[in-house]
């Protein structure tokens, strides 16, 4: 390895020290993932829809209750295409 690469840590392929983004595995070395904002963006689902979820069932009614069950099902897709 040259001085001035660096191994990439989720996919161990070497890469341009300057580099922000693994080229081969999109890994965001700012971030600490690859994927970071859509992985956020599905925690976010998860916990609004958990919490909308139940609020519907105990309080609001089923309209509530099942955009809190789409939300945790968006959440699922995210994790599974991340």
């Amino acid at each position: 390895m040259q001085p001035d690469e660096k191994t990439c840590p989720k996919c161990a392929e070497t890469v341009k020290s300057a580099a922000t983004v693994c080229r081969f595995c999109q890994y965001d070395f700012k971030m600490g993932s690859s994927h970071g904002g859509a992985k956020r963006f599905g925690e976010v689902c998860f916990l609004v829809g958990v919490v909308l979820a139940a609020a519907g069932f105990f309080l609001l009614g089923p309209l509530v209750m099942w955009t809190g069950v789409g939300l945790f099902l968006l959440w699922f897709l995210i994790m599974l295409a991340t």
